[in-house]
């Protein structure tokens, strides 16, 4: 027997907008692995930032997208962007985190 269009086999499943729980505990298992390697992948992210601000800040923006909820994409093209500001923003970024780690 055929489903029509919009139905499923049950019914009362699942309901629109609720997070597959593979995908939640996917999420999850990924969040806690990146924790425990947050000292090396900081260092990591400091190194590439060093030689490519462009790279540095690329890695970061797919690593976020396995701990935060996706959001409309943006577009930014980093080559109108003078390397010095970009470098200059990620140590500013670096020393506020810094700071905060030391409050911590």
């Amino acid at each position: 027997m055929a489903f029509q269009k919009g139905q499923s086999g049950n019914p009362n499943g699942r309901k629109p907008g609720v997070p597959n729980k593979i995908t939640t505990e996917t999420r999850v298992l990924f969040k806690a692995m990146l924790e425990d390697l947050a000292p090396q992948v900081k260092k990591w992210i400091r190194r590439t930032a060093k030689c490519d601000p462009g790279k540095a800040a690329e890695l970061t923006l797919k690593l976020a997208e396995f701990c935060l909820p996706k959001l409309q994409r943006m577009t930014v093209d980093l080559t109108t962007i003078p390397i010095e500001e970009i470098a200059a923003e990620v140590e500013r970024r670096e020393a506020e985190l810094d700071a905060q780690t030391a409050q911590a």
